[in-house]
């Protein structure tokens, strides 16, 4: 029961919260505080920063380690992705606005 328990708080539990990196990224996005441009200059810090959390949150053998750390890495450029999804979107959207503020 102890295993369990000390599993699931050591890595399940982190690598919930990392996965939801995407609906992080697209709120900050929403809320004008990122840009993708940005995203994609911290591009190889954000790398360097997952590599960390991927290595800290698993158990310290190299398979765990390769199979958290490629999705996370996965999730951030999906990331980037989504975030410049939203980004078009809300230009196009004051582009409108300005666009019917001039007629």
């Amino acid at each position: 029961m102890k295993q369990y328990f000390t599993f699931m708080f050591n890595l399940v539990i982190p690598v919930g919260i990392v996965f939801e990196l995407p609906v992080v990224i697209l709120f900050l996005t929403k809320l004008g505080i990122i840009t993708p441009d940005w995203l994609r200059k911290m591009r190889k810090i954000a790398y360097l920063v997952l590599v960390v959390v991927g290595a800290t949150i698993t158990p310290p053998e190299f398979i765990s380690e390769i199979i958290i750390i490629i999705p996370l890495l996965l999730l951030f450029e999906i990331s980037i992705l989504v975030s410049s999804w939203c980004y078009k979107k809300q230009l196009a959207k004051q582009e409108l606005e300005n666009h019917s503020l001039e007629q």
